[in-house]
């Protein structure tokens, strides 16, 4: 990110040199000249695909190296990157070309040795004619008089100028310190007339020069001191350094050598002696004295070790000795100047004038901000010391500095704890300095590029600049106005030297100016600013008042272009070309065009009407035109200020559900906002009960069991009785005909019963008594039967008012003659019966009398009149004929029945012979939605068949009602709830269908919905696949069987292990390469605080008092430990793993012994392995054993033998990073010219004749299986590899088997729309417990969201660039917009959203609720804003939004004072809080009427919106989809687009556009596809299979699988490098061929400013996933949006990957975590880096013993990775505990 004050002001930000050069190359013949690393292959590359038309043209493009080993390393670059067909040809010059041209005809890049290239020119074999372009890789040995390159270029200086092709030339930095500017000059002159082409000197060293600071240089030239006494302290280095040299005791493999440690404190003292004084001195030599005192008593150590250590810390002690005497009286800073050097003194001095009450009075303009670069890591922290030393003594003087030193390189990454930490600290240092906690750095060159640090007005060279490239960029760090680049020097011969080569530099760099001209150079020096803009008005807003002028036109511009999205590749800058314009008289004049950046929708060219007398004026002038432009277009706003959405308002939108932010309302539109909504009551059952005489029609309710329980549900074996084979059913009186209603299932006692409403022949009509009768009944079903008491619940029967005025009746069933049923008549005789009646308690008479007749009880319901309290029912389960009333009771407290009647009742029971009842209660459960689940609690019970309750005949009443009646009546609840709810999705239908679609709703009279049928938890018969687990086994189940069916095995000979398939794993994103967690046995070894403080650190939170100014001696100590550090000597001996190691090699007694990388000399290198944790020792020492039985030498043998190196002893974590570093960083590569010349000139006899024998390593005589060896002459060969050709992937064509299309329009299947029973499971939610729900239907549905609402954003506003259009989509498909769109269409109202519960919040039909209390929702404070699309994209807010005051966001300032928020060292931190059990004061409070109410979160209501949308296309298909979210307010495409007007690929390249739609387009064909599958994805595995197809992982790798790469036009350079290194990593990992889940591809870093270590997971290369989608998005325009087109590609372009998806599906990291057994896992903390603006995570596990942190670009990224972090440190625990657990029996035996 581009900060504000990094904004150029004066002129264009430049583009990055590469891009200079590569436009140069393409315009003209040029010599690139380019350091290792910066880009010189990349420019040539890019040139040949601007050649590439040309290429295919059959003209070639020929690459020219000098040695054999370059062909294969250049032509792999050109391969990797372009599509172009490469060859390579390297050979014998003796050799017969006759072959070449041939060869040549098959490619259209041929890279080649020089010398083959000249070979074949000189026997006519090949035609300069056919070359476009010519390229010679290190082209400076065209300077040889007898060079190939030479010859070659001499025979393209002979061609005609038409035919001539381009050249370019390629070579290292030319610019070198041991030749002068003159004669650089006169070098790069004859390279230009050879090559007849110009150098081009565009580099960052030269872009540094042009465009960096130009701060005042001030040369300083000190006097070296050297007391007398001084010799006695170089006399003890002297002698000790003398008698290490001739120390030769020390054996290079196995000894731990000292000696370089002890060299290197001996070099550092002397120096800091000459060159801080002796107060630095004695400070270090202290700090020997006592490190190799502790570094000697190390029992690791032998005694030749100890002895020359402790030779080293006598003398040390000496000289501390000598030292103290001279300054132990120090106790000032006047009294330390006498012992610090005069070079010290002057850097005190000049930082002095730095004070706050001093700057301004000397010149200086603003506060210090500085850096002290020295030579000398060890340098840097001494004279940190002293000027903190100095702080202390003087604060008045010199109390404001802040100071630092930074050591180190922060980009690369080593694996040990100690070069870590030291990493950690330097970017906390660095991090201190930007905030301004810091405001001085002593560093050495780490600093003078690469490191982004501030600016700067004051930069000192402690140490002389070591070359041209060391001191252009120190100096540019100086950037701020008036800064100063100080250089301090010692001596007159170090002050001659340093004069001469600022001279040269000086020279050097003026003339590598000349040749680097840009199109905005201008000179600001002559220019008045003030007289500009006096003389050209500004551009004013008349509301505000804002205005731009010509002076601050150009500052604004590319502030605008900064602004503008892009990736952390992409350098967004302005075009700018001047015009020169010659006129009559000699006038000149200046004109300007300026093109912005592609994604801003100002994309026409930007031209001056009128031409200007000078360049600089007319730059300035078209830059002002632009910004009237982009504030016309509202890219600025009125505050002329560039536009753009603040993601940080946005950041907290994203938390999850399960995390609360402090002092952040719950937001319009999420989970947690709830409201109250009017339950709607279907207006089909409203009033249609007929009135006395009137004729009506009869709705029978028709049940029939399909699916009975099972044996296991029935484990007493009742007699299961099917409602269709009931004679008597119920139904329902209408005075008019009801829409068709789709049947579905109850789950009755029985079983599965499905329900149809049918209407009956007959019309019948009431008479009074008859109607009478019917209300009787109704009343008896709905209070006796179903006990819906009125008083309780409130409500009371008047049909004539009731919302639902329908009246249940009983119907006998007609029969013909075969027994099937014809029409229905009322059964009267179910109606005469007295059913309100109670029976009373029979009298002692009647129970005498009373005798068992078996049809009285048979199928009936009784009840026991001899209990008190409420009536209980029971259905007659079976006569028991084996019972009688005498019979033993099964208590042993009684006897018998008749005992327990008498003693617990006093009833005498008169008929002993009457059978007994075994009997089943009467279901209370009403809602039969699905099965019945019986708890855990009395499942044991439930499937006892002992259990049984037994009832006396003689002591109960009989109900009228037979039992099978009574079940059907108990189902009646559910049936009307379920009647109501698809007739209210039926009129929804019919709605959508006339107003939406322009369909009159006409049905023919046997019209019949589709069955409502939904699985159900314990459905044998279900084919969803609810979670990951399950499709894991259910993958593994067809695997084996697929795999018995292959090898032919039985059932039979199949074993059961239910053990293999519980252990059964398939590898799921692997979190192995996220950063590393400090194991938690080292953080277990510290004490109280101490332990406290490693934690932290390992966790990447640090100890922010390391970035205090004011370090107390303590401190200094801590500090002198961590930087003088000799632990680090242990990472170079044989490092034993603590963790337990692979099963290869030690410990597998049936594996050869592994390689060692150490030869086991006994008494040489003892081993001592008795208390190392994790190593089966034996294992080991057999092992070894072996080896040294065998005879052999593991190294000789096994391997080659290696130059032995030295083991090494780092003084400290500093040094051993150093070192580290030094070896990763290439060194920067430099051509002097003049020696190229001169060597090349001695050796030009090589060249002379035609005969000659090439350079010894040209000639290539190996035959390899991969070439093909041709036949050029006798006996010689010319190699020519094949191998290179870049074929086609070869693409076949497999057949898309789907039975859906994704275009068809279905409404012609469909004319009546979408089924209610479709429609009722898009308006039923989750928390409704019901068998249906919309969450698979929303998936879809918001996939075909996206992508409408992509399409109409594509199509309506061509010119606006991807990042508005998805700040706008997320506008347009947020579930708050979505809410209000389903709040205006009444959705909420019919939705489903809680528990049906008859005895809550039922009304049963023919009732009216007595209750008339309504729950108020919390007044709305979102409803005036209707914020749209279009709004979002032309920067037109609503104007209530604006009004509106700003809400506490929790990064406010406002909320400051709040303990939960805060802001220190340049973080903002948020504790995320667990939410406790109150109420939120945004949820709908109660009480409410449950009857007329229901209350719904805003994000239920957008979910349904998306169900809805998601029902409609499965039904409807897209067309009709779109006219029904038109219907309900979204922004989508309802015509066929005019692809020909306005094709955004005929203006303008715009990837990104194509990304945004491509996305899109991928998003909703891979969720169709998978919404779609026989497996019947449950939302969740849909959601997790999406999101690993979805991505830009898998997108990547296809890219590389099919090349599409090398078709990327891009500028960037450090992209080309990602690229080549990640197709390298995938060719590597061989996982091109299937899908990308490797963890080590999802976590390739490819950003360099990773902070806190590795704790950011960064995905691949987001450019190549770009081209995938921006694919995809071509595609789909060039076939005309038909997605079926696309998907017919696409599929067989992912169809490996989506399968092995599928049968290998992924886990989402965060689901895992929590997931995680034996773990509490809560995110704590949300923190956002100030100077990033990037987003860290924290995760605590098991509150706070473990804490993780992750960091990424979003809080989705940030997450993610603090929980792969997590979860790769927990299943490390986890191995380490099973290893321990498995250890523990092998101990005991």
């Amino acid at each position: 990110m581009t900060r504000a004050k990094e904004i150029e002001k004066d002129f264009f930000t430049p583009r990055d040199y590469q891009i200079e050069l590569l436009d140069r190359a393409i315009d003209h013949n040029s010599i690139v000249a380019l350091g290792t690393g910066s880009g010189k292959t990349f420019i040539a590359v890019l040139l040949l695909k601007e050649y590439a038309l040309k290429l295919k043209e059959n003209q070639k493009a020929i690459f020219l190296v000098n040695n054999v080993a370059l062909v294969e390393q250049q032509a792999t670059h050109i391969e990797c990157h372009t599509a172009l067909k490469v060859g390579k040809i390297h050979g014998n010059l003796n050799a017969d070309l006759t072959n070449f041209g041939t060869f040549v005809k098959e490619y259209d890049v041929i890279v080649l040795t020089a010398q083959v290239f000249l070979d074949a020119l000189n026997h006519a074999c090949f035609k300069l004619s056919r070359v476009a372009l010519v390229i010679f890789d290190e082209c400076h040995h065209s300077l040889g008089p007898r060079h190939p390159y030479r010859l070659i270029a001499n025979k393209l200086r002979l061609m005609k100028p038409e035919k001539k092709p381009r050249i370019l030339g390629l070579t290292a930095s030319i610019i070198n310190k041991k030749i002068t500017a003159s004669q650089l000059e006169r070098q790069m002159c004859k390279l230009e007339q050879i090559l007849e082409a110009s150098i081009e000197s565009a580099s960052d060293v030269i872009a540094a020069a042009k465009y960096g600071a130009r701060p005042t240089e001030v040369l300083i030239k000190c006097t070296t001191k050297r007391e007398r006494w001084y010799s006695c302290v170089f006399e003890f280095l002297v002698y000790l350094r003398n008698h290490v040299d001739t120390t030769n005791d020390f054996h290079p493999e196995f000894d731990i050598d000292p000696r370089k440690p002890i060299l290197e404190a001996v070099n550092r003292t002397w120096y800091i002696l000459e060159h801080l004084g002796p107060w630095c001195a004695w400070k270090v030599s202290g700090i020997w004295q006592k490190k190799f005192k502790k570094f000697s008593q190390d029992d690791m150590n032998q005694d030749k070790q100890k002895y020359l250590l402790l030779l080293a810390e006598t003398t040390f002690r000496g000289i501390a000795g000598i030292l103290y005497k001279k300054v132990r009286k120090i106790n000032s800073f006047q009294s330390l100047l006498p012992y610090i050097s005069e070079k010290a003194y002057r850097l005190l001095d000049i930082l002095s004038n730095y004070h706050p009450e001093k700057y301004e009075q000397v010149g200086i303009k603003d506060p210090l901000s500085g850096i002290v670069f020295v030579e000398q890591r060890y340098t840097a922290y001494i004279l940190n010391t002293l000027i903190k030393q100095v702080v202390k003594w003087e604060p008045e003087k010199f109390g404001f500095i802040k100071s630092d030193f930074v050591v180190g390189h922060t980009g690369t990454y080593n694996d040990s704890e100690e070069t870590m930490a030291a990493h950690k600290r330097q970017e906390k240092v660095l991090s201190a300095f930007r905030n301004g906690l810091l405001n001085l750095l002593i560093a050495t060159n780490v600093l003078e590029e690469g490191v982004d640090v501030k600016q700067c007005n004051a930069v000192i060279r402690y140490d002389k600049p070591v070359d041209f490239r060391s001191y252009v960029q120190s100096r540019g760090r100086a950037r701020r106005d008036k800064g100063v680049y100080f250089m301090l020097v010692e001596d007159e011969d170090e002050y001659a030297a340093l004069i001469y080569d600022l001279r040269n530099y000086h020279q050097v760099e003026e003339m590598m100016l000349k040749r680097y001209r840009s199109i905005c150079d201008f000179p600001f020096d002559d220019l008045e600013y003030t007289d500009v803009d006096l003389r050209f008005p500004p551009y004013i807003v008349e509301s505000t008042g804002a205005q731009v002028s010509m002076t601050t036109a150009i500052s604004l511009v590319n502030r605008y272009c900064a602004k503008l999205p892009s990736d952390i590749f992409t350098r967004l800058v302005p075009q700018i070309r001047p015009i020169r314009m010659e006129f009559s008289g000699g006038t000149i004049m200046w004109n300007a065009e300026l093109i912005l950046p592609i994604n801003s929708p100002v994309k026409e060219v930007i031209k001056l009407k009128e031409p200007l007398p000078k360049k600089s004026e007319a730059l300035m002038a078209v830059a002002l035109e632009a910004c009237r432009r982009l504030h016309e277009r509202k890219e600025l706003n009125d505050n002329l200020l560039p536009v753009g959405k603040d993601t940080v308002a946005n950041l907290l939108m994203e938390l999850d559900e399960e995390e609360f932010g402090p002092n952040i309302p719950t937001k319009a539109g999420s989970a947690k906002k709830k409201r109250l909504y009017e339950r709607k009551l279907t207006k089909s059952l409203h009033k249609i009960f007929p009135g006395v005489g009137e004729l009506y029609y009869i709705y029978i309710i028709e049940m029939n069991l399909v699916k009975p329980i099972t044996d296991e549900s029935n484990p007493k074996k009742r007699r299961i009785i099917s409602p269709a084979d009931v004679e008597t059913t119920f139904g329902f009186f209408s005075d008019k005909k009801l829409p068709a209603i789709p049947g579905f299932p109850v789950f009755m006692r029985q079983g599965q019963v499905d329900v149809r409403i049918r209407l009956a022949t007959t019309h019948f009509q009431l008479e009074p008594k008859m109607m009478e009768l019917v209300k009787l009944f109704h009343l008896h079903v709905f209070e006796d039967v179903l006990h819906l008491d009125p008083i309780l619940h409130q409500i009371e029967f008047m049909i004539d008012h009731a919302p639902v005025s329908l009246l249940i009746a009983p119907f006998k069933k007609i029969r013909d003659a075969s027994g099937k049923v014809v029409d229905y008549d009322l059964d009267w005789s179910c109606l005469s019966l007295t059913i309100r009646d109670s029976p009373g308690i029979p009298s002692p008479e009647t129970r005498q009398k009373f005798k068992f007749e078996e049809k009285d009880f048979f199928d009936r319901v009784v009840t026991p009149w001899y209990r008190e309290g409420t009536q209980a029912f029971y259905y007659v389960a079976e006569i028991c004929y084996d019972l009688k009333p005498s019979s033993d009771f099964p208590d042993n407290k009684y006897v018998s029945f008749n005992n327990y009647f008498k003693e617990k009742y006093d009833i005498q029971i008169f008929d002993q012979n009457q059978p007994l009842l075994d009997v089943d209660h009467t279901s209370s459960r009403m809602n039969l939605l699905l099965p019945r689940q019986v708890s855990t609690k009395n499942a044991k019970r439930f499937q006892d068949p002992s259990q049984r309750q037994i009832l006396i005949p003689e002591l109960v009443h009989i109900h009228p009602l037979s039992a099978s009646l009574w079940h059907m009546l108990i189902a009646l609840p559910t049936i009307l709830y379920r009647v109501n709810a698809l007739l209210l999705a039926d009129e929804l239908r019919s709605t959508v269908l006339r107003e939406a679609l322009g369909i009159d709703d006409i049905f023919p009279e046997d019209f019949e919905w589709d069955m409502l049928t939904y699985p159900t938890p314990n459905s044998e018969k279900s084919t969803q696949i609810k979670n990951l687990e399950q499709l894991k086994k259910a993958n593994a189940a067809e695997l084996l069987e697929t795999e018995q069916k292959d090898e032919g095995i039985s059932e039979e000979d199949l074993v059961s292990n239910d053990d293999a398939m519980n252990n059964f794993s398939i590898g799921v994103w692997d979190p192995s390469l996220v950063g590393d967690f400090v194991p938690q046995p080292k953080i277990s070894t510290f004490e109280g605080d101490e332990k406290d403080e490693a934690l932290a650190e390992s966790i990447g939170m640090g100890n922010p008092s390391l970035l205090s100014s004011n370090i107390s001696d303590d401190e200094e100590e801590d500090e002198e430990e961590m930087f003088f550090d000799f632990k680090t000597y242990k990472k170079d001996r044989v490092e034993l793993p603590i963790r337990p190691l692979e099963p290869t090699g030690w410990g597998d007694e049936n594996e050869p012994a592994p390689v060692s990388t150490f030869c086991a000399i006994p008494n040489v290198f003892p081993i001592n392995l008795v208390d190392v944790k994790g190593i089966n020792t034996t294992a080991l020492m057999r092992d070894i054993q072996n080896t040294l039985n065998s005879g052999l030498d593991p190294i000789s043998k096994s391997a080659p033998r290696q130059r032995p190196v030295q083991k090494r002893i780092f003084l400290d974590s500093y040094q051993a990073l150093d070192d580290f570093e030094r070896r990763l960083k290439p060194v920067e590569e430099v051509v002097d010219l003049l020696a190229i010349e001169q060597e090349l000139d001695s050796n030009s006899q090589l060249y002379e004749g035609e005969n000659e024998q090439p350079f010894e390593n040209d000639t290539v005589r190996s035959e390899t299986p991969d070439g093909t060896l041709v036949d050029i002459g006798a006996g010689d060969q010319l190699f020519v590899d094949e191998s290179f050709s870049v074929d086609k992937p070869q693409i076949t064509t497999p057949e898309v088997s789907l039975h859906f299309s994704f275009d068809e329009d279905l409404l012609v299947k469909n004319p009546h729309g979408v089924s209610p029973s479709l429609l009722l499971q898009a308006l039923t939610t989750s928390n409704s417990m019901d068998g249906i729900n919309l969450e698979r239907l929303e998936t879809v549905g918001d996939s075909f969201l996206k992508l409408s609402a992509t399409n109409y954003l594509y199509h309506n506003h061509v010119d606006q660039h991807e990042g508005k259009l998805s700040f706008a989509r997320s506008k347009e498909v947020s579930n708050f917009h979505l809410y209000k769109l389903g709040r205006r269409k009444c959705i909420p109202s019919i939705m489903e959203a809680s528990k049906f519960d008859p005895h809550v919040s039922w009304l049963p039909p023919g009732y009216v609720t007595l209750n008339e209390f309504t729950g108020l929702n919390l007044l709305d404070d979102d409803e005036g804003i209707n914020e749209t699309m279009d709004a979002e994209i032309t920067g037109q807010g609503s104007p209530v939004q604006s009004q509106k005051p700003k809400e506490a966001t929790g990064w406010d300032v406002a909320d400051a004072e709040n303990q939960n928020y805060k802001v220190a060292n340049g973080v903002e931190t948020i504790i995320l809080e667990q939410q406790k059990n109150i109420v939120d004061s945004n949820l709908a409070r109660l009480p409410y009427n449950m009857m007329t109410q229901q209350d719904v979160s805003d994000k239920s209501i957008a979910d349904c919106v998306e169900a809805l949308i998601g029902a409609h296309l499965i039904s409807l298909g897209p067309k009709s989809t779109l006219n029904f979210m038109k219907w309900l307010g979204l922004k989508v495409i309802t015509e066929k687009v005019d692809l020909t007007k306005n094709l955004p690929l005929l203006k303008f390249i715009e990837t990104e556009r194509l990304e945004f739609l491509g996305d899109a387009v991928l998003d909703y064909l891979i969720t169709r596809f998978l919404f779609g599958h026989n497996k019947q994805y449950s939302p969740g595995v849909l959601t997790d299979l999406r999101s690993a197809l979805v991505n830009n992982t898998i997108f990547a790798s296809l890219a590389i699988k099919y090349k599409f790469h090398k078709h990327f036009i891009h500028l960037c350079p450090s992209l080309y490098h990602m690229i080549s290194k990640y197709e390298k990593l995938c060719e590597e990992k061989k996982i091109l061929v299937g899908a990308n889940f490797d963890s080590e591809m999802y976590m390739l870093n490819n950003e360099e400013d990773i902070d806190e270590g590795q704790e950011e997971d960064v995905e691949v290369p987001k450019a190549l996933g770009d081209i995938f989608e921006a694919i995809a998005g071509a595609v789909y325009l060039d076939c005309g949006m038909k997605l079926d087109t696309v998907w017919r590609v696409f599929y067989n372009l992912m169809k490996d990957t989506i399968e092995w998806c599928c049968l290998n599906p992924p886990q989402s990291p965060v689901r895992e975590l929590f997931e995680f057994k034996n773990y509490t896992v809560r995110f704590t903390k949300l923190e956002r880096i100030l100077e990033t603006n990037k987003i860290r995570v924290t995760v605590d596990v098991n509150n706070g013993t473990f804490r993780f942190t992750g960091m990424g670009r979003s809080y989705r990224i940030a997450k993610s990775t603090a929980a792969k972090r997590a979860l790769k440190h927990l299943k490390e625990l986890e191995k380490e505990k099973a290893a321990r657990a498995s250890e523990k029996p092998a101990k005991t035996k």
